[in-house]
């Protein structure tokens, strides 16, 4: 799994790759490293989803809506966390 969190002006703030095994448990959280100090992205829902349909390959983009404390009144943090990741599906 790979994952890139970005400011919403493109800067790339973190990137990282984990690899799982099948007994491995799976951290599918990511924490915002941006203005608002207290976000985090939950791609759990999303991996699930396309596991559950037998796809080896799946992406997603979100977006950190919690409060900026950059000081603009009313801001959010908008930085964007992008997730790729590739399966392999083994038959039971």
């Amino acid at each position: 799994m790979k994952v890139s969190i970005a400011t919403p002006q493109g800067v790339v703030l973190e990137e990282s790759e984990e690899t799982f095994g099948p007994n491995d448990p799976l951290i599918l959280e990511a924490d915002c490293p941006g203005s608002c100090g207290s976000g985090s992205y939950d791609f759990g829902a999303l991996i699930a989803q396309s596991l559950e349909n037998l796809q080896e390959r799946g992406s997603a983009q979100v977006i950190c809506a919690e409060p900026s404390y950059s000081g603009a009144a009313g801001a959010t943090c908008g930085c964007i966390a992008k997730c790729e990741f590739t399966a392999e599906v083994v038959p039971s």
